[in-house]
């Protein structure tokens, strides 16, 4: 039987010469998101995807797409998650890419948590239970197949603590992901796909 997993992101340290050409690419695009010091502390994704690297000390991915920041992934996007070790340390970076190429996840609904601004953080397994459902319940109308026959597979995102406390952004989104079973990648639109 199919779960409804989180995906969580990891802090991203950028070695000095990739920093400068995300920065490049960022600037290029006219993104202002950071792409380094991003929260989170652990990823829970499938193994082996595709297009992400197995970390190893000797191979660098030749990533493509625009750089992005975690919380600014919105409906309709898809994205490729990289992941590889240069020089002992970890690097990641998720990718715009279109929808119609290539990629891991695609943004199938966006919503938010119910909460006050001055609202306590209530806890990750009361935001995994209100993303779980609002991502399932969705999934249908997206996919245009139950979850249960669909070979397909969800994820979701919920808001860091750190985010969710913050006096300035007070951060409430729920990002629900379309992808695909094991890792695999996807090549198109999971829109009315009945897959």
């Amino acid at each position: 039987m199919k779960h409804p997993r989180r995906f969580e992101q990891v802090g991203r340290r950028l070695p000095a010469a990739l920093l400068s050409v995300v920065v490049s690419l960022a600037a290029a695009c006219g993104s202002t998101d950071e792409t380094t010091d991003q929260p989170g502390t652990t990823l829970v994704r499938p193994p082996d995807i595709v297009g992400t690297v197995a970390p190893t000390e000797d191979t660098v991915p030749q990533w493509y797409g625009e750089p992005t920041h975690p919380l600014a992934i919105h409906l309709g996007e898809c994205v490729i998650d990289w992941d590889w070790v240069e020089d002992g340390e970890r690097i990641q970076i998720i990718t715009k890419v279109p929808c119609d190429g290539v990629h891991h996840r695609e943004v199938y609904y966006e919503t938010s948590f119910p909460a006050d601004q001055d609202a306590l953080y209530p806890g990750e397994e009361l935001l995994n239970e209100f993303a779980r459902n609002e991502c399932y319940r969705e999934f249908e109308p997206f996919v245009g197949r139950t979850y249960e026959e669909s070979e397909l597979d969800l994820l979701f995102t919920v808001p860091p603590e750190r985010e969710f406390l913050d006096s300035t952004a007070r951060y409430r989104g729920i990002t629900c992901f379309v992808v695909a079973p094991d890792g695999q990648e996807l090549t198109g639109t999971a829109r009315s796909s009945a897959r």
